[in-house]
């Protein structure tokens, strides 16, 4: 059957079933009260309409960090073919091989990324907010101690140093306000604070601070924020080793 009919206000009414089409004939029988009888048919044509297609799973807003890849699982259907065309509004969002959602955003910030199906007829569109973050990557690239102003291999008991620390920002983002601690022998001997660096930029925190102990090496240490230490030692006589 591809619908089903009644009669209403001495109207036939005939109800298409859903996603049927083509043609169909209807029998109408028609009889009084002094049992006379009518009969008759007629042919009906219901022309097909194509479905727009349906976007499901899409949330209304994502967040990533720049320079990485997110997949969003989306569903698209279309009751009437399987040749679907989507794009998106953004270049850097695309389409792999199961419909889902490729994201892969090149600058920081708020981003509204149309997307659209078409099935050749019927078109839709939604919309995702992608939030893309940038964080820094903090590095002590080098650490180089100092006295009257250069560069020494040698210290003594009792002199005062300045020690210079070299930060650089590996990561995508500006690092602001941030915080260099220098200690020498395991014990706190200043806290510069450099406003800002920005991506790929190097800062420069000076500690400055005097000498003493035993006659072996020192331990110099540098600690921006959570950046990775490695360790560098000079030799001789009361010199501080250095480890970044």
């Amino acid at each position: 059957a591809r619908g089903l009919g009644d009669v209403y206000k001495r109207q036939v009414r005939i109800q298409p079933v859903r996603d049927a089409w083509g043609e169909a004939s209807v029998m109408v029988a028609v009889e009084d009260e002094r049992g006379n009888t009518w009969a008759g048919e007629m042919n009906i044509t219901v022309n097909p309409i194509e479905d727009p297609p349906v976007l499901e799973g899409l949330p209304l807003t994502v967040y990533i960090e720049l320079g990485e890849t997110m997949v969003v699982d989306i569903t698209v259907t279309d009751s009437d073919t399987q040749s679907l065309t989507l794009s998106t509004s953004r270049s850097w969002a695309t389409f792999d091989t199961a419909n889902d959602l490729i994201l892969t955003p090149v600058e920081s910030g708020s981003h509204i990324v149309e997307i659209g199906v078409s099935d050749g007829t019927n078109d839709i569109s939604q919309s995702i907010e992608v939030v893309v973050t940038a964080k820094p990557d903090l590095l002590i690239e080098s650490i180089d101690v100092r006295r009257d102003g250069l560069s020494v291999s040698e210290l003594v008991d009792g002199d005062v140093i300045e020690i210079y620390a070299y930060v650089r920002n590996e990561g995508r983002g500006v690092a602001d306000a941030v915080n260099v601690k220098c200690t020498v022998g395991s014990i706190l001997v200043g806290v510069v604070m450099v406003e800002s660096i920005p991506s790929g930029g190097l800062g420069v925190a000076v500690c400055d601070t005097q000498v003493s102990g035993p006659d072996d090496a020192l331990e110099v240490e540098v600690m921006a924020d959570s950046a990775a230490s490695r360790d560098l030692r000079l030799t001789g006589r009361s010199h501080p080793g250095c480890r970044y």
